[in-house]
């Protein structure tokens, strides 16, 4: 009988994320989390948060690029996103990767008008390719305190 591993190849290990946080800020254990943060203290209708998930997705027989198919499946959840509002979008470099990065704003249910960063980046493995999305929350209500600080994290995420 042979044993195979997750953690051996031809399998790869699932990332690791590292983010940098500011005093006031705590770690959340969400399902599907990677690594998730949040500010300590709720200061208005929502609470400040950073959440990395990843996703493994199939490559495409056709060499299709995961970024692409991942930039295009995002693009579409935000846009349905009631009144979601693009603030800007741009690829660039996300976790030392080829990535993309868009920010807006969108109605919550329940809560009001958030804003949110999102960056994506991919890491492919052949047949198949990690997708890594980095999302940044805040109520707009707190937007000019916030945003710097979300930013701020995001930049800090780091491959380990």
């Amino acid at each position: 009988m042979t044993t195979v591993r997750s953690d051996t190849p031809p399998f790869v290990p699932t990332p690791v994320v590292r983010l940098d946080v500011p005093a006031g800020w705590e770690p959340l254990v969400l399902p599907d989390a990677l690594v998730a943060v949040a500010e300590t203290e709720q200061q208005g209708p929502f609470r400040a948060n950073v959440v990395v998930t990843v996703r493994r997705i199939a490559t495409t027989a056709d060499g299709s690029a995961a970024l692409s198919l991942a930039v295009e499946q995002n693009t579409a959840a935000l846009e349905a996103a009631e009144r979601w509002a693009e603030l800007g979008s741009e690829y660039r470099t996300v976790l030392g990767l080829d990535g993309y990065r868009v920010e807006g704003a969108f109605v919550m249910p329940g809560v009001g008008t958030v804003f949110q960063a999102l960056q994506l980046a991919t890491i492919d493995h052949g047949a198949v390719a990690d997708v890594i999305a980095l999302t940044a929350t805040c109520g707009a209500d707190e937007g000019e305190r916030l945003v710097p600080v979300l930013r701020s994290v995001l930049e800090s995420a780091r491959l380990h």
